[in-house]
């Protein structure tokens, strides 16, 4: 028996999203969204949207489902006659089974005074400097690319001149 709950507007989302699928649309989740009836507010963060397990239940009564994907996939990998097509479906499979190593990252808020930020922005441009040039006399470049997210602050010195909370700077560990 199918005791799911699921609301109207996750049902409305769900054919939704599947028809823009089977059409190949080019809309942007958010437009899907309030095409369901969400308000402009729900459609400005997607992820809790689609994380909700009545969507994802009645997504996969439509056949959207990981199960799906991976038989599709396997097909693919197995029936393809394309070269490219089978690469793309182990490459598919290797990821969805946890082949490829985890990004490691260190996190590091900074907050300061604008003329705080410019220190930080020569520090960022040392470091990446530095680890590019250590990286390459090591040979060990491969897909590792540093990067650094730093944020001008605004007139208070917090965050950006947005006004929307910002994420700490993200540095790929080496």
């Amino acid at each position: 028996m199918d005791h799911q709950v699921v609301t109207v507007k996750q049902k409305a989302l769900a054919h939704i999203v599947a028809d823009a699928i089977n059409n190949g649309s080019d809309k942007s989740q958010a437009e899907l969204i309030k095409q369901a009836g969400y308000s402009d507010v729900s459609a400005e963060n997607p992820k809790i949207i689609f994380g909700t397990p009545g969507f994802k239940h009645e997504l996969a009564k439509l056949g959207f489902s990981l199960q799906a994907a991976d038989q599709q996939v396997n097909n693919l990998l197995v029936n393809g006659t394309k070269e490219e097509t089978k690469l793309k479906a182990a490459d598919l499979i290797y990821k969805r089974l946890g082949g490829y190593a985890p990004d490691r990252t260190v996190n590091i808020s900074v907050k300061g005074s604008v003329e705080e930020f410019q220190k930080f922005a020569d520090l960022r441009k040392k470091y990446e400097e530095e680890l590019l040039t250590t990286l390459t006399n090591e040979e060990a470049v491969g897909d590792i690319h540093p990067r650094v997210d730093i944020r001008e602050p605004d007139e208070n010195g917090n965050g950006d001149s947005s006004g929307l909370p910002q994420p700490p700077v993200s540095i790929p560990a080496v």
